[in-house]
């Protein structure tokens, strides 16, 4: 009974942690740094190191911590981004089992990509919805924005792979589980 009442303090603690870290990091780091997803970071190496669908439970609860911080409407990160989560544990599952960083850094960028997909066509759905104009939205910073996260979270998972599976040892792709 402790150790789960353990284990849901620290899990508590981590989206906590993973939020703050998400928010503040956007004050904190410097131009090309400051485009990293903590959050997708810290969840699809978690996909990797547990192999657990509950990781995508995880990652609603601090996505929804973040939407409380965000001004776009309610629900378009939240979505997107679950949503996003969900695909990468999939992937992992079924496409990529080999547990090497490449096959890491592919999944990080299939599930940034998916979920910046996925925020911008509900956002325009709610725009072409509400009636709002579309023309004062900045495409081509949006386009620059989406890929400096996608390049610089994808390079920041790689490092973190390569740094971390000396650690754990069940991201050596050497060894066989079974």
């Amino acid at each position: 009974m402790l150790r789960i009442a353990l284990k849901c303090i620290l899990v508590i603690g981590s989206i906590f942690l993973l939020t703050f870290l998400q928010t503040s990091a956007s004050f904190l780091l410097p131009h090309p740094f400051v485009k990293i997803n903590i959050v997708f970071l810290a969840m699809i190496f978690a996909i990797l190191l547990y192999e657990s669908g509950n990781i995508v439970w995880i990652s609603a609860i601090a996505h929804f911590f973040i939407e409380l911080f965000a001004s776009t409407p309610f629900g378009i990160i939240l979505f997107s981004s679950t949503m996003s989560i969900l695909a990468a544990f999939w992937l992992y599952q079924t496409i990529f089992t080999n547990r090497s960083w490449y096959a890491a850094m592919a999944m990080t960028a299939i599930a940034l990509i998916m979920y910046r997909i996925l925020y911008l066509f509900i956002f325009i759905m709610i725009e072409i919805i509400t009636e709002a104009t579309l023309s004062l939205v900045n495409w081509g910073a949006i386009a620059k924005t989406i890929f400096w996260e996608v390049s610089m979270t994808t390079i920041a998972m790689g490092i973190l792979y390569v740094l971390l599976s000396g650690i754990f040892k069940k991201l050596n792709h050497h060894v066989i589980y079974s």
